[in-house]
């Protein structure tokens, strides 16, 4: 998806809309960036900011959340960071399975350092019993 927002979404203020153009520029060049995690977790953050949660497919979320989560899993450094972490929680809680994601998570070291990795597992657990 590029920058524009697709058409079927409430059209953003022009300030908003320049500042998703940005984001996605970005991302667009992401091997470029010094911080690509610092870039991926902004920007996903904004867009959860300005978008209600039943538009999160059609405003590029999920996409940037596979493409983030995708990309960063083999970062080492990435796999310890907490924005790293949040990222995928975010991902756990669009997809239908979210156990495998965490499941992935665990087997692959992912956020498992944090206390937040544990407590939002134990979650899901309590909500799918």
């Amino acid at each position: 998806m590029q920058g524009a927002t697709p058409d079927f979404l409430m059209p953003l203020p022009p300030d908003l809309e320049r500042e998703r153009a940005r984001f996605q520029q970005k991302i667009d060049s992401i091997d470029q960036e010094d911080d690509p995690l610092d870039v991926y977790y902004s920007y996903a953050r904004w867009l959860e900011a300005n978008y209600q949660p039943q538009e999160a497919n059609d405003s590029g979320l999920i996409d940037l959340l596979e493409q983030a989560t995708q990309q960063l899993s083999e970062d080492p450094t990435a796999k310890g960071d907490i924005r790293c972490l949040k990222l995928w929680v975010m991902y756990a809680k669009y997809v239908e399975d979210s156990a495998s994601v965490f499941n992935h998570m665990y087997t692959n070291k992912i956020g498992a350092k944090h206390a937040l990795f544990y407590e939002e597992y134990a979650e899901l657990l309590e909500r799918t019993g």
